[in-house]
């Protein structure tokens, strides 16, 4: 196994991690997947690099990346709808 192949599987095993994460915080929060796609942005990812640890020459990382973000900014806006920008929670 060369470096390239070992980064790989570090990223797959990070974005599930993540993924995993993102699904537990959906199931205790009050926001719908449509509110906190996060876990969509996960599952891209990790989507993306199985497929690269299948064909390395082509890189599905970007694309997904791009996906992963526009999750996050999401997200992001959701829960700016929550807390301020001191971090207190609004009522």
């Amino acid at each position: 196994m060369d470096s390239h192949e070992q980064k790989i599987l570090i990223k797959i095993l990070s974005f599930t991690g993540l993924a995993f994460a993102a699904s537990i915080e959906l199931e205790h929060k009050k926001h719908t997947v449509y509110q906190n796609p996060f876990i969509l942005g996960a599952i891209a990812m990790v989507f993306a690099q199985i497929l690269e640890y299948c064909d390395p020459s082509i890189n599905y990382t970007y694309v997904a990346m791009y996906f992963f973000i526009f999750t996050k900014l999401i997200t992001q806006y959701t829960y700016s709808n929550s807390y301020n920008i001191f971090g207190i929670k609004l009522k």
